[in-house]
């Protein structure tokens, strides 16, 4: 730009603009983190406008579980790709909302293909924050699959019920036990849930 109301046609027509860039995530997990249940709404904010065939063209967006080996990349893993359910051109928002039915708990990771995922110009998205389009984004957590198992219902005056006696992975070890009047809440304060 030269100024108000002026540009600088030859440097628009040569500078190669950078990488479009992922500024914040709303909804993901912190990596390492252990996710219990579902992940609701994820709002992906990016710094440049993205080409909506990439957005919405499939394969950008996924959910990988390492599998029983721990490891990512090997052959056991589980791929669930996750569509774009709503692309904001204007606010450079991508909303996604996940469906993990298909995931199998352990280590997991949420994955932006910076192959896929580019501008409208064709420069593929940085993931990886190197200043160099085609780099991949992740993050790792550990998902795990829960049921609510005991609500604190104390503003009813109930106390603690149990809720649901099976958990997705199998059957309880024990049968609850919970003392009339809530007895210890095990840190869990009035109006939260536990997992198990």
């Amino acid at each position: 730009l030269l100024g108000t109301g002026r540009v600088n046609a030859l440097r628009a027509l040569t500078e190669t603009l950078p990488a479009p860039r992922l500024e914040s995530a709303d909804g993901l997990p912190e990596a390492g983190q252990t996710l219990y249940g579902d992940l609701g709404v994820l709002a992906l904010r990016f710094d440049a406008v993205l080409d909506p065939a990439t957005v919405n063209g499939g394969g950008a967006f996924g959910l990988r579980a390492a599998g029983p080996d721990g490891v990512f990349g090997t052959g056991d893993d589980t791929l669930l790709p996750v569509p774009a359910a709503e692309y904001l051109v204007g606010a450079n928002e991508i909303r996604l909302q996940p469906d993990l039915a298909g995931l199998p708990a352990g280590l997991a990771r949420f994955e932006i293909d910076g192959g896929t995922l580019a501008d409208p110009f064709g420069t593929a998205f940085d993931g990886d924050g190197d200043g160099q389009p085609g780099g991949d984004f992740t993050v790792s957590f550990v998902f795990c699959p829960g049921t609510v198992v005991l609500e604190d219902t104390l503003e009813s005056g109930a106390g603690w019920t149990i809720e649901n006696t099976a958990i997705t992975d199998g059957a309880w070890d024990a049968q609850p036990s919970v003392p009339l009047g809530g007895g210890d809440r095990g840190g869990l304060g009035g109006g939260r849930r536990g997992f198990r």
